[in-house]
């Protein structure tokens, strides 16, 4: 069995200490391997995603209408313009149980608008990616029931306390902000 680093303890290369090392062959290797160790490990972090439970509308039953629809509160961006600074909401992808991206929406009409953007989907189930406030990119799987609205708080404080009066009926980041209302149907892949 051959190894990639072969380094013998000879009388010869004993004598001759580097830095206090009696082998620098096994300190670098040692310090390659420590650093190896440091590059990977942030590279899995960064690359990873948080993925929520679905979030669905409130409890109220619906009306008969074949769309429902679907705001999100995401992370804001900071725009300068002539001195002036605004804080729109930034865009996001939903996409279709399959992983087909559906739509992108910028979540904002101008960089005046202080309001995420409400969007008129058909019922059923979609998966959005998107930027939450202190993060980074999270998938959150959303149900849209016809006639009502899902909303997505991922901007602190999260969604407002007077909306979580039932509060074992929500889902949460994991620093405890309420994201939204536990979808009432199971999330099932292909649906829609």
């Amino acid at each position: 069995m051959h190894s990639a680093i072969t380094h013998q303890n000879t009388p010869d290369t004993m004598a001759r200490p580097f830095f206090g090392f009696r082998s620098f062959p096994c300190f670098t290797g040692l310090c390659l391997g420590f650093a190896a160790l440091l590059l990977l490990s942030g590279c899995a972090t960064h690359n990873s995603r948080l993925v929520l439970d679905p979030v669905g509308p409130g409890i109220e039953d619906s009306g008969v209408v074949a769309t429902g629809y679907l705001q999100v509160f995401t992370a804001t961006e900071t725009i300068s313009d002539r001195g002036f600074f605004f804080y729109p909401y930034s865009g996001y992808n939903i996409y279709r149980p399959d992983g087909a991206r559906f739509q992108f929406i910028p979540n904002h009409r101008s960089n005046l608008d202080p309001v995420p953007t409400v969007v008129s989907l058909e019922s059923g189930e979609y998966k959005i990616v998107v930027r939450g406030e202190g993060t980074g990119l999270i998938t959150v799987p959303v149900v849209i029931v016809a006639g009502e609205q899902t909303d997505v708080y991922l901007r602190r404080p999260g969604m407002p306390k007077a909306k979580q009066a039932q509060s074992d009926n929500v889902v949460r980041l994991p620093d405890g902000r309420v994201a939204g209302w536990r979808a009432q149907q199971p999330a099932v892949a292909g649906s829609r």
